[in-house]
């Protein structure tokens, strides 16, 4: 874990600046963007709600880099499944450094966080039965 917490340390996932005014509350984002909130409670933790999820997406990221697996996709705004009533989901997915393994991330501020995982199907054969998992089907999940 050394190499991995030397990797990550320093990183900054999201640089804000928040402008907190009389009548309203400016964001900016590290790339320009700008959020304008008003001084309401739900407005406000509905975006901080949605910066966190998307955080997380952030760091799957960087872990797989500092890892060595190959980010395949990744995107901020997912098109795909439910739409969130509060920002976005974002999802990610990633394969190991020979291809063998590969598994997706998708995470929202109101459906949370999905993982999906893919193993070879030589191994999958492999695998045991057990009290959990009776048909072999439901081991490429």
């Amino acid at each position: 874990m050394g190499r991995v917490e030397n990797e990550l340390k320093g990183k900054r996932f999201f640089q804000l600046q928040l402008n907190i005014g009389v009548e309203q509350i400016r964001v900016v984002h590290r790339d320009g963007r700008v959020i304008t909130l008003s001084h309401q409670e739900q407005e406000l933790q509905d975006f901080l709600l949605s910066q966190m999820s998307q955080h997380q997406v952030h760091a799957v990221q960087q872990l797989a880099k500092v890892m060595g697996w190959h980010v395949l996709s990744f995107s901020n705004h997912v098109g795909l499944g439910s739409v969130e009533s509060i920002g976005n989901a974002s999802a990610i997915t990633v394969a190991s450094s020979n291809g063998e393994y590969r598994f997706s991330v998708c995470n929202g501020p109101e459906s949370g966080c999905k993982v999906l995982v893919q193993f070879p199907r030589s191994q999958s054969k492999e695998l045991p039965k057990s009290d959990v998992i009776q048909e072999w089907k439901w081991n490429h999940l």
